[in-house]
């Protein structure tokens, strides 16, 4: 039993496979026909069902590539977004070290310095203790 089936492109256009299985050629009217033995075109339905398979993955994985093409680029926004994030908290940091060290210069001259304080609070000080120690020597000896 032989079963004929009609090929749509030229025989250059097909890919070589292994798997392809032994045909007879036969040409009618300018148009070339395979012709393939019950095993023959079983193995050919198994090829195309391979073929469609295949083509459904290719799909997927296709869908895939874009989905993943996108998290890639999401992935590059926000690493653009954390290295231009880094680069103002190090300037940050930078400006605020410098403002922590002229403080702390500020307050170690501070603390360096001898200042006595307002002298106008000193004498008010003295002139109380002054009357104090008078007064408590008035009225210990009356």
């Amino acid at each position: 039993m032989t079963l004929l089936s009609t090929w749509a492109g030229s025989p250059a256009q097909a890919q070589p496979s292994d798997r392809f299985p032994v045909s007879v050629t036969t040409q009618i009217d300018g148009q070339r026909y395979e012709a393939f033995d019950l095993a023959g075109f079983t193995e050919l339905l198994h090829i195309d069902a391979d073929l469609v398979y295949y083509y459904q993955l290719n799909e997927v994985l296709v869908q895939r590539e874009g989905t993943l093409q996108e998290l890639a680029d999401n992935l590059t926004l926000q690493v653009r977004g954390l290295l231009t994030q880094q680069e103002l908290l190090t300037t940050e940091r930078g400006r605020l070290r410098t403002m922590w060290s002229e403080a702390n210069r500020r307050f170690h001259e501070a603390e360096q310095h001898v200042s006595v304080g307002s002298w106008l609070g000193w004498g008010f000080a003295a002139i109380f203790l002054v009357t104090s120690i008078t007064l408590g020597f008035v009225v210990a000896y009356k």
